[in-house]
Protein backbone atom coordinates (compact mmCIF):
# COMPACT_ATOMS: atom_id res chain seq x y z
CA UNK A 1 0.00 0.00 0.00
CA UNK A 2 1.25 3.23 -0.76
CA UNK A 3 0.83 6.65 0.56
CA UNK A 4 -1.55 7.94 -1.83
CA UNK A 5 -3.81 4.71 -0.85
CA UNK A 6 -4.02 6.14 2.49
CA UNK A 7 -4.57 9.16 1.82
CA UNK A 8 -7.83 8.31 -0.24
CA UNK A 9 -8.66 5.74 2.10
CA UNK A 10 -8.95 8.44 5.15
CA UNK A 11 -10.60 10.97 3.01
CA UNK A 12 -13.43 8.65 1.47
CA UNK A 13 -14.03 7.28 5.16
CA UNK A 14 -14.03 10.91 6.49
CA UNK A 15 -16.61 12.04 3.95
CA UNK A 16 -18.81 9.09 4.63
CA UNK A 17 -18.79 9.73 8.34
CA UNK A 18 -19.46 13.52 7.87
CA UNK A 19 -22.31 13.02 5.83
CA UNK A 20 -23.85 9.85 7.61
CA UNK A 21 -23.97 12.41 10.91
CA UNK A 22 -25.26 14.99 8.05
CA UNK A 23 -28.00 12.70 7.12
CA UNK A 24 -29.00 11.77 10.85
CA UNK A 25 -28.95 15.39 12.14
CA UNK A 26 -31.42 16.22 8.62
CA UNK A 27 -33.39 13.20 10.03
CA UNK A 28 -33.90 14.25 13.45
CA UNK A 29 -35.02 17.91 12.74
CA UNK A 30 -37.66 16.51 10.48
CA UNK A 31 -38.89 14.44 12.80
CA UNK A 32 -38.89 17.23 14.98
CA UNK A 33 -40.75 19.44 12.62
CA UNK A 34 -43.03 16.93 12.09
CA UNK A 35 -43.71 16.84 15.63
CA UNK A 36 -44.70 20.48 15.55
CA UNK A 37 -46.50 20.18 13.10
CA UNK A 38 -49.15 17.81 13.95
CA UNK A 39 -48.63 19.27 17.63
CA UNK A 40 -49.88 22.60 16.01
CA UNK A 41 -52.60 20.97 13.78
CA UNK A 42 -53.98 19.19 16.41
CA UNK A 43 -54.51 22.62 18.91
CA UNK A 44 -57.06 23.87 20.06
CA UNK A 45 -57.84 27.44 21.82
CA UNK A 46 -61.03 25.96 23.93
CA UNK A 47 -59.23 23.30 25.57
CA UNK A 48 -56.87 23.99 29.05
CA UNK A 49 -53.11 24.05 27.83
CA UNK A 50 -50.95 20.43 28.37
CA UNK A 51 -47.60 21.72 29.80
CA UNK A 52 -44.57 21.63 28.10
CA UNK A 53 -41.83 23.65 26.52
CA UNK A 54 -42.90 23.54 23.15
CA UNK A 55 -45.19 26.63 22.33
CA UNK A 56 -47.23 25.07 19.31
CA UNK A 57 -49.63 27.94 18.88
CA UNK A 58 -50.54 31.02 20.32
CA UNK A 59 -54.84 32.43 20.71
CA UNK A 60 -56.16 35.62 21.31
CA UNK A 61 -59.40 35.59 22.88
CA UNK A 62 -61.50 39.06 22.52
CA UNK A 63 -64.59 39.93 24.99
CA UNK A 64 -66.57 42.45 25.26
CA UNK A 65 -68.33 42.66 28.66
CA UNK A 66 -68.44 46.58 28.93
CA UNK A 67 -65.31 46.98 28.79
CA UNK A 68 -62.72 45.13 26.07
CA UNK A 69 -60.89 41.94 27.58
CA UNK A 70 -58.15 40.87 25.24
CA UNK A 71 -56.07 37.32 26.78
CA UNK A 72 -53.39 36.11 24.87
CA UNK A 73 -51.95 32.71 25.84
CA UNK A 74 -50.04 30.03 24.57
CA UNK A 75 -50.90 25.96 24.03
CA UNK A 76 -47.38 24.20 24.86
CA UNK A 77 -46.53 20.54 24.63
CA UNK A 78 -43.79 18.40 25.48
CA UNK A 79 -41.29 16.91 22.90
CA UNK A 80 -41.57 13.35 23.34
CA UNK A 81 -37.90 11.92 24.00
CA UNK A 82 -37.76 8.24 23.62
CA UNK A 83 -36.12 6.86 27.15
Amino acid sequence: MNIVEVVICITLFSIAVILVLYIGQIATSLLFEKYIFEATRHANCFTNSTKGDIVVASCIRVIYNGTLIVTVYNITSAYPYAS
